[in-house]
Formats: C-alpha cells, structure tokens, sequence
C-alpha cells in the first residue's frame, strides 16, 4: 500500500508532505513523493533553454531530497519526477500510473491559517481524480503530528452514505483509532419548530442506523460514537464541532459524480471552507483501502 505525495517546493508542498507522513507512520505504508514539471515536448514560440530545463530539473531534485530529511516513516520512500503540460495532467496520469490508496495535497496560498482551502490545481483534480484526495490545512507542517488519533465521518441521508461508513471503518480499522460518526443538521433549512423536530429525530435515527453498521464491520476495541452537529448553516454546524489536533475527517463524493470520480457538492465545499483538520474525499464507487 501507498501514499502518493503532490510535493513542490513551497509551504504547501510542506503541509502535503507532513500529512503523508502521518498516514505512513500510522498505517505502515511507503511513500511515494512526486513532482511534476513542464513537459519537454511543450510548444512553444522559441527553441527550449536545455540549461535552463536543466537547472529546473536539478532544483526539482533538491526539493526531493530535502523531503527525505524531514519523513519519519519506517516504510519506503520513492521520488518521482514526471513532465507534463499542467501540473494536474501530470498528477492524474501519477495516480493511474501508481494507483495510491490516497494522493495527499496542500491547501492554496490565500486561504484561512489552519483549515483547509483548494488551490486550482487541488479543485481540478477534486473533479476529476478516480482515487481518494486527501487535503492538508494550511500550516500543517507546524503541527509536528505523528499519528492519526481518529477519523471522522461525515455521513448524509442518502443511499451513498453506506459507501463513507465502508470507507472510514476499513481506515479507522486499520489505523486502530476511534471512528466519530457526524450528521450536520443546518436549522435554517427548517421554517418552523415541527419540522424542525422531524429533521432532528430522521437525522438522529439515521446515525444510530449508521452506528450500527459501523460496528459491525469494526472489532470491539475500537470506540465508536455518533454525533449530531446543529446549526444556522452546514458551516455554521461544522464549527461547533470539537476536533482533536492529530484527527482526519472523510466526507464521500456528491451522487452527481460520475463513478469512480470526485465531485464536491455544495454541502462538501461548505464543510471544506471551515474545515481544522485533514480532510479525505473519497471518489464516488471507489473503496478507500488505507
């Protein structure tokens, strides 16, 4: 099993690489550290610089080899260098290339301090990657994180919600941590106190039912719990939720993906916008086998 790392030599880069290394340390995986640079068959208006493609390369390569220094993971640590015209062309033929359990990526550059936020390259491949993304929040790399300590998992009222509990059990199960069941109830989607009640008790009958199919597929040292989040809206919800520093949340794809791809939905951008902790997306019929 694997960890395929988008890495470049910037600070988000850095949060990237941090959170890979997390996965490792706690599941025992290898780590695979790619970076992808300009194509040299590109067109272009002038004959290509080779010194300048040169020094690129050999920069390319220091980056990678400083990465080394700061991995702690026990398993085994590959670098990749790959050319393509964009950098998310060059990580998609990665992940069909390495087929990783998950690609890890960091935030953009303008986001909040602390939580998660997309860069161009991590939106386009949020549509487009047929394996899990997983994002680290902007400053990670200061978080000194060792190991996973638990994994949250959002679930929804829809069929699909089967696939996310499937998912988060086999990397809470495998990492040997707690698994945090969460429904998000936004109440200004309520126009009076009746429905209001009627949307609490379907969403709190629909997490015991969640539960128990969790605890099912989970040996019975492992701790699971259900938790309803309320609020006026689904970021609102998300941020009365409590979060341990060293925990990953999961959120599934929105059933207008097409199989086997990621698509976030309105739900999941809202969640994503606030959200403190890593954060794994998990392709629409796609097993996350962390």
């Amino acid at each position: 099993m694997s960890i395929l790392v988008g890495f470049t030599g910037t600070l988000g880069g850095q949060d990237a690489l941090a959170l890979g290394d997390v996965f490792a340390r706690t599941l025992g995986t290898d780590i695979d550290v790619l970076i992808v640079l300009p194509s040299e068959r590109r067109v272009t208006l002038a004959p290509p610089d080779e010194s300048y493609e040169e020094m690129v390369r050999e920069q390319a390569l220091a980056w990678l080899d400083q990465a080394e220094d700061v991995v702690h993971t026990r398993g085994e640590i590959a670098h990749h260098i790959r050319y393509a015209e964009t950098p998310t062309e060059g990580l998609l033929h990665a992940v069909e290339e390495f087929r990783p359990d998950c690609l890890v990526m960091g935030g953009g550059r303008h986001g909040a301090f602390g939580t998660v936020s997309l860069s161009p390259i991590s939106t386009s491949l949020l549509h487009a990657s047929t394996e899990p993304v997983a994002l680290a929040p902007r400053g990670y790399r200061e978080r000194h994180i060792k190991k996973i300590s638990r994994v949250t998992a959002f679930i929804g009222r829809l069929p699909s919600s089967g696939r996310i509990i499937q998912e988060s059990t086999n990397l809470a199960r495998r990492a040997g941590v707690p698994l945090r069941l969460v429904s998000l109830l936004p109440l200004d989607n309520y126009e009076n106190r009746v429905e209001e009640h009627i949307g609490t008790q379907a969403a709190q009958d629909h997490a015991q039912n969640a539960l128990a199919m969790a605890r099912e597929r989970l040996p019975e040292d492992i701790e699971t719990s259900t938790e309803l989040a309320l609020g006026h809206t689904i970021e609102d919800a998300t941020q009365r939720l409590s979060w341990l520093p060293d925990e990953v949340a999961m959120l599934g794809s929105s059933r207008l993906a097409a199989p086997r791809r990621l698509f976030l939905g309105s739900v999941a951008n809202s969640i994503l916008r606030v959200m403190p902790v890593p954060l794994i997306i998990v392709p629409r019929e796609e097993r996350l086998e962390l």
